[in-house]
């Protein structure tokens, strides 16, 4: 784990991680039906969803 010396003292430094998650059929069918860009649709709704969900 790396670490910078803020005002605050010690902090993490700022990393990106990967998360899988998996939709059932339905969901998945659900935004193809949207037609064109539904993964940019997809993708939007679950970083908004990753706001207010912690990954587990």
């Amino acid at each position: 784990m790396r670490r910078k010396l803020g005002a605050r003292g010690a902090q993490k430094a700022p990393t990106k991680e990967r998360i899988t998650i998996r939709l059932s059929p339905d969901v998945a069918q659900a935004f193809k039906a949207t037609g064109k860009g539904w993964q940019t649709r997809l993708n939007d709704a679950l970083r908004d969803w990753l706001k207010t969900h912690s990954p587990v």
